[in-house]
């Protein structure tokens, strides 16, 4: 993938962060097949360009890779946990929102830092297939904590992602 590809397909996934309030109000009558769409897309993404990719970690880890990939699965899963474990006071609805808004973020990151990188026509047409999975993933997000979402946990994400864009570059 070419630098100004890239840039081009972290800049449109960090305006879906930025609008994806205004986005919730135009996809609302059509909610449950949007996001069955964008979760097979997020699938097909992990299937299709992600676990092929285990290959090169073979090549710099080792035997290991598969435990590594384990083990960071149960950290997310285990933090994903850990958020919806907590009660429903304010101070610990903070601390989830925490949690998931940091889980979220690495999320963001590893989603751009592991991109395609083939031709700048395909690269984009995956960026706007995990546009519609990003908007929906934000919505979760944004039902946890409303006001923190809108305030700062979007920008953060913004942040994330050109971060995972930086860090496919250095």
């Amino acid at each position: 993938m070419n630098l100004i590809f890239s840039l081009i397909a972290a800049c449109i996934l960090s305006v879906v962060h930025i609008l994806s309030t205004r986005l919730d109000m135009r996809l609302s009558r059509s909610t449950a097949a949007a996001g069955s769409f964008g979760a097979g897309v997020a699938a097909t993404f992990v299937f299709l360009e992600l676990l092929p990719k285990i290959d090169h970690g073979h090549d710099l880890i080792g035997d290991s890779i598969e435990f590594v990939i384990l083990a960071g699965f149960l950290v997310v899963f285990s933090m994903h946990r850990l958020a919806h474990r907590s009660t429903s006071n304010n101070k610990d609805g903070r601390f989830r929102f925490r949690i998931i808004i940091s889980t979220a973020f690495a999320y963001n990151w590893l989603l751009v830092f592991s991109f395609p990188r083939s031709n700048g026509i395909y690269d984009l047409v995956i960026t706007g297939l995990l546009v519609l999975h990003l908007f929906f993933y934000d919505r979760s997000i944004r039902e946890e904590d409303p006001e923190s979402y809108d305030a700062w946990g979007r920008w953060l994400l913004v942040g994330a992602t050109m971060l995972g864009w930086s860090g496919l570059w250095l």
